[in-house]
């Protein structure tokens, strides 16, 4: 389990007996490592893990503000981390920085599905990349479709063929295609009565359905 604090700019490893592994941050940094190695965070908001790798080698972050460059890394709002759960070459101990990426605007909706990661702030654009060298392979203004991306009132989750967009305000989740960030052709966005804040999905891509979900957390107003 990882556990983002945006108060201490920190992220919590712990087990299933949710014993604390260790931390990986604990500073408000403008930059987005420090000279060991070892990531920073500045307003972080979002956290993802990738799921389709059985080693849990990396974790990844979305910063909501800037960070400068140190020990080769350019300017970024995206990180990616080493869990600490499988020491390899690249990633000989926890928290040690791995990738960065710029996408000019702040983020804090993050998803890790297959080979890529999905990102979103409060620009709506939504940024499709690599997940292996953190490289950008297309983005979208869904803005039309999302009228307002609360940091702290909405996500981003993808599972399958599909990236799930949480709509605060509106009451809403819009679905695009993961493959080139289209409209799903299945109820694109959908009122779901409550606000959504945090959200997860879970199912397989196959063409049933019945072990499709998506949770989330909602705002009680």
């Amino acid at each position: 389990i990882f556990v983002a604090d945006y108060m201490r700019d920190r992220i919590t490893r712990l087990d299933s007996s949710y014993t604390v592994k260790g931390v990986v941050g604990n500073v408000y940094s403008p930059r987005s490592s420090n000279g060991a190695g070892q990531a920073l965070f500045r307003d972080l908001f979002g956290v993802a893990l990738d799921h389709s790798d059985s080693t849990d080698e990396f974790f990844y972050v979305a910063n909501r503000n800037q960070q400068n460059g140190l020990n080769g890394f350019a300017q970024s709002y995206i990180s990616k981390v080493c869990t600490g759960i499988t020491i390899t070459g690249v990633c000989p101990e926890m928290g040690r920085l791995v990738a960065v990426d710029d996408p000019g605007m702040n983020m804090s909706g993050i998803a890790v599905q297959g080979n890529y990661l999905y990102a979103m702030g409060t620009d709506k654009i939504l940024f499709k990349y690599s997940k292996f060298n953190l490289v950008e392979v297309t983005r979208r203004d869904i803005s039309s479709k999302v009228q307002n991306f609360n940091w702290s009132g909405a996500d981003i989750a993808a599972v399958g063929a599909y990236v799930f967009v949480s709509n605060y305000d509106d009451r809403e989740i819009c679905s695009f295609n993961a493959s080139d960030l289209s409209d799903a052709t299945f109820n694109n966005c959908k009122n779901i009565g409550t606000r959504p804040r945090g959200m997860a999905a879970a199912g397989k891509t196959t063409a049933s359905t019945s072990d499709d979900f998506i949770y989330i957390w909602r705002s009680c107003l």
